[in-house]
C-alpha cells in the first residue's frame, strides 16, 4: 500500500508501500506573504476605473507583488519524501504436526526455519505484521492443535527474532485456554522487546490504551478485532476486542488523535472460502 499525504490530511492509496509526502500549506507561509496576498487582492478588486495613470502604475506594481506572492503560494517548496514499508503475514495457525516438527532435542521449539522463504522480506520491512492465530496460552497447559489450540511460548521469541513488529492476538482462538490462557500469553509477549502485541487485555485500562509504534518520524497506531471466539464467552467485556461499531469508532477516533496512520487487524471471513461474506463487506465499508 502506498499512501501519499498532503497537508497531513488527505490519504490516497496507490500501491505497494507506504509513502508520506508533506507539502506546505498557507499555514507554512510567512504572515507578510499572506497579508500581501489578501491586501493586494482587495486593492485590485476595488479599483476605481477613473483612476489616473499614476494610480494605475501603483496598482500594476502591487499586482506584480501579488503575482509573486500567489506564485509562492501555488508552488510550495517540495520536501523530502518519507517512505515506510509494510509487509504482513496472516494466520500463523499451529497445528500439532507443526509444533512437533519444530521441536528440538532439548525440548525447546524453533519455528524460524519455517519462515525461510520470506525471512529477507520480514527483515527488510520497516513494519512487519503477523496474525498469531493460535494462543500462546502457557506451556504448563501442554500443547495442542485443533480444536482448542495452545502453541509453545517459544513462538514469541522466534517471531521477534525474525523481525516482526506487530502481532495480532484477537482471533477466534483467543479464548481456547480461557482467562488464564489470555493472561499467560500477555506475560509471554511482555517479555519480548521492540514488538507490539494487542487484541487481548489484562484489564479495562489496558484495553483502552492505544498501542503506537514510530518509524522515521511517523506514528502508527495498531488496533485489532475478531468476529468471534468459537462460542466461548470471555469472563469480562474488556478481555478482547470483538467487532462492535461503537467501540471501533471510538478507538479509531482516539487513535487518529495520537498517530499519523491507523493500522487495523480485522479477523473475519469464512474458512476455505475465497469470496468475502456479508459480515466482512458491511464492516469493511464501515471502517
Amino acid at each position: 500500500m502506498r499512501i501519499t499525504c498532503y497537508n497531513d490530511q488527505e490519504k490516497l492509496c496507490l500501491g505497494v508501500r507506504i509513502s508520506v509526502e508533506y507539502q506546505d500549506s498557507l499555514e507554512g507561509l510567512s504572515h507578510e506573504k499572506i497579508s500581501s496576498y489578501i491586501i493586494g487582492y482587495g486593492i485590485r478588486g476595488c479599483a476605481d476605473p477613473s483612476v489616473d495613470e499614476t494610480t494605475e502604475s501603483v496598482e500594476t506594481s502591487r499586482e506584480s507583488a501579488v503575482g509573486s506572492s500567489m506564485e509562492s503560494i501555488s508552488r510550495p517548496e517540495e520536501e523530502e519524501e518519507t517512505v515506510v514499508s509494510f509487509m504482513g503475514v496472516v494466520d500463523n495457525l499451529i497445528h500439532g504436526v507443526i509444533y512437533k516438527d519444530a521441536e528440538l532435542e532439548d525440548g525447546s521449539y524453533d519455528f524460524k526455519p519455517m519462515f525461510a522463504n520470506i525471512t529477507e522480506e520480514i527483515e527488510a520491512a520497516d513494519l512487519a505484521f503477523i496474525n498469531q492465530e493460535t494462543l500462546l496460552g502457557g506451556d504448563e497447559f501442554g500443547f495442542s492443535g485443533y480444536p482448542a489450540f495452545n502453541t509453545p511460548s517459544d513462538m514469541a521469541k522466534n517471531l521477534n527474532g525474525l523481525g516482526f513488529d506487530l502481532v495480532n492476538g484477537s482471533t477466534n482462538h483467543s479464548l481456547d485456554k480461557g482467562t488464564q490462557g489470555v493472561l499467560n500469553t500477555l506475560d509471554i509477549w511482555e517479555e519480548q522487546e521492540d514488538i507490539l502485541f494487542t487484541g487481548v487485555f489484562k484489564n479495562e485500562e489496558h484495553r483502552d490504551t492505544i498501542p503506537v509504534i514510530e518509524r522515521d518520524g511517523l506514528a502508527f497506531s495498531f488496533l485489532a478485532y475478531t468476529y468471534g471466539t468459537n462460542g466461548i464467552e470471555p469472563d469480562a467485556s474488556y478481555r478482547l476486542n470483538y467487532f462492535d461499531e461503537a467501540t471501533i469508532t471510538q478507538d479509531i477516533q482516539r487513535a487518529k488523535e495520537m498517530s499519523d496512520f491507523v493500522i487495523v487487524s480485522a479477523h473475519w471471513g469464512d474458512e476455505n472460502v475465497f469470496e468475502p461474506n456479508i459480515f466482512y463487506l458491511i464492516r469493511f465499508f464501515y471502517l
